[in-house]
Order: C-alpha cells, then structure tokens, then sequence
C-alpha cells in the first residue's frame, strides 16, 4: 500500500507524522517551494503530482480554495481505484473531487485533530481529536479506517458524512468568523454577551440551512455545542484569526460562504452569516 498526501500544512504534516508510524509506504504532494524546501529531509516529498501516480490513497489536505486546483494538478497521475479521503474543512469539497474523480471511491469526513506551524514551519500538534469517516464505498471506508486507527488516530464511521461536516462546518461558522474580527482566541467570544448572541445567530442561521437540506441538525443543539467547543479550546486562536495575522486568504468562503449559498438556493435569509462573510472578506484585501 503507498499513500498520497496533497498539501504540507499543518494538517498534512501531522497526518504525514501519524502515517509514517504504520511503515506504510507514503509521499506528499507540496506546491509550495519553500515548504517543500523546508521538509525535505524530514518528509519524503515532492511538487511533482507524477510522483504520486502510484499511491492506493489519497488523502487531501490543501484549504478549502485551493481544493480545485489541487484536482486539476493531480487528475491525469490518478488511476481510477485509488481511494480519495477529504477530511478538509468547509463545505463543497467533496462535490469538488467527485467532479475531476467521478469513478474514485470517496470517503469523506471531518477530523477534530488540531495543528499548526510556528513561524519557522515547525509542527505544532494541538492535542487529541476525533476523525468521522463515512462513504458510499464500504470497502474503502473499512481501509481508511484500519489505516487510521493503525496511525494511532481516534477514528469511527458513519452513515451520514455530510451531516458531520454540515455539523463542523455550523460550528465554525460561529467561531472563526469572531476570532479573526475581533482577535480574540476562542473563549473569550463566549464570555461577552455580544459576541455569544452574534455566535448563537449564526450558527441558527447555519442549521436552518441545513434543516431545508433535509439534514437532522437542531439548532439549539448546535449552539450549545459551538459553545462547548469554545470553551475546551478557550485559549486556541483560530484558524481564520491565524491566516488573517499571516496576511493570508482565509476558508471563509467554503464555511459562511457556503451556507449565505445554499441558504439562496433554499430561500433562508442569512443577514448574520453575510455580514461576518464581507468583514472577513474586507481584512482579507487589508
């Protein structure tokens, strides 16, 4: 078995560590010069997408919008029987695969397993987490999951992946958004009642969305549970508060984004969503 894994950030630096522990053969995909300058005498690594035409699995694990072009650059090294997993956050990832890769088995998921790099682009874990896998192909969920759990990773399956990554992609609607508007690390959102009312708007606007889906996703549930979540990582800065104070393009259109449109598509207002989504938008171009 040889293992693809698309992109070299954070979250593909950790899968790439977890993965070698199984002495599976691997190999990552980077882009980024000088990323792939930097890891390769740790990480055997390439930014030629030939290099992985032979791999069994591949794992993606770019940002959200650079999910298509990472499609296009790998499509013609891909046979038809690789397994593809996305365990990327935002929504409309595994639409995007599904379209260069319509003959792949897909599975597809979310993971609570957290990184980042310090600014020399060192590995930061941040701690235990869970992966949810899920997929039409049962066979291929069976192998990512013995893959995973071999890893050393928290992994179960289910029935449903796209309500688990509709239920991620609600929570970070309520938190990223905030975090990197008022730059503030995730506790604090909820210890003002302002930014927790805002919070809990958004995410009721998120899983009325969701409920036109035809999903079975309570908002008062997920406002308790967005809650939780900025609770056990009350000291974390968020993703989005860390590509804004890195001058970097954000997830913000994959995450509110995504749900100001579906909500068009299914005639839900989102006024909370669409404000948070231009601020973000107007410090991105800042």
């Amino acid at each position: 078995m040889r293992v693809g894994i698309i992109g070299a950030g954070a979250m593909g630096t950790l899968f790439s560590d977890y993965i070698s522990r199984t002495g599976v053969d691997y190999y990552v995909y980077e882009k980024d010069k000088n990323r792939k300058n930097y890891l390769d005498d740790n990480l055997p690594v390439s930014s030629s997408p030939a290099d992985i035409s032979s791999c069994d699995i591949i794992f993606f694990f770019v940002k959200s919008y650079a999910t298509d072009d990472a499609c296009r650059d790998i499509h013609d090294f891909i046979a038809d029987n690789t397994i593809i997993v996305t365990l990327q956050n935002g929504l409309g990832n595994s639409e995007i695969i599904s379209s260069y890769f319509p003959l792949n088995p897909l599975v597809l998921g979310t993971t609570t397993y957290g990184a980042a790099l310090d600014s020399s682009g060192v590995l930061l874990p941040g701690g235990e987490g869970e992966n949810i896998i899920g997929g039409r192909d049962k066979k291929s969920n069976a192998v990512i999951f013995s893959l995973l759990t071999d890893a050393g990773f928290t992994t179960r399956e289910t029935g449903n992946p796209l309500q688990v990554i509709w239920e991620k992609a609600i929570i970070n609607a309520g938190i990223n958004p905030l975090g990197a508007v008022l730059n503030i690390p995730n506790g604090k959102i909820v210890e003002n009642d302002y930014s927790s009312s805002i919070q809990e708007q958004l995410v009721l606007e998120g899983s009325r969305v969701a409920d036109a889906m035809k999903l079975d996703i309570s908002g008062e549930t997920m406002i308790e549970r967005t809650k939780q979540v900025c609770l056990a990582t009350a000291v974390n800065h968020c993703s989005m508060l860390q590509d804004i104070r890195a001058q970097r393009k954000t997830e913000i259109d994959s995450i509110n984004g995504k749900i100001i449109e579906y909500g068009q598509l299914n005639k839900i207002p989102t006024p909370w969503n669409t404000s948070m989504y231009y601020l973000v938008k107007a410090m991105e171009i800042n």
